[in-house]
């Protein structure tokens, strides 16, 4: 058992991520308390991470590691490259219209969900913030 200074809280080892640094092999806060520590500093100097990457991606660099990322995607993804582009092209050629999301409603910026990515135009249109959910649902049950 140890104790989390900053939530005052006995927890197992197994609660604690790993660190070097310490005598113990582990870190001072908890899981729990890194998170929400990390969560917070994220979003606290998101706009500066952001324009620095914006930044960075305008260099011959970043323009190169970009396109090597997309490369590997697509080798390690060509179902999903082509279901993507054909339900693209189907909804710019007026073949299939965009719906609203099916769980709150919106319009604006919905995304098209695939369940089998061998069923091209078999999907459900969801909000971004209900994609996302989905998705980590899906993760989490494989």
């Amino acid at each position: 058992m140890k104790c989390c200074p900053k939530c005052h809280e006995y927890k197992s080892e197994e609660q604690f991520t790993k660190s070097k640094r310490s005598k113990d092999g582990l870190n001072c806060w908890c899981r729990n308390c890194t998170r929400v520590n990390s969560n917070r500093g994220y979003l606290l100097k998101r706009q500066q991470r952001l324009a620095k990457v914006k930044k960075y991606r305008t260099t011959d660099k970043g323009k190169q590691v970009n396109s090597e990322a997309i490369k590997r995607w697509l080798d390690k993804n060509p179902k999903k490259y082509i279901a993507h582009y054909a339900l693209r092209m189907a909804v710019r050629l007026g073949v299939i219209l965009v719906k609203p999301c099916q769980n709150c409603g919106q319009i604006e910026g919905v995304h098209a969900h695939h369940n089998d990515y061998d069923r091209v135009f078999d999907v459900i249109w969801l909000c971004p913030q209900h994609h996302k959910e989905i998705e980590r649902l899906n993760n989490e049950k494989s």
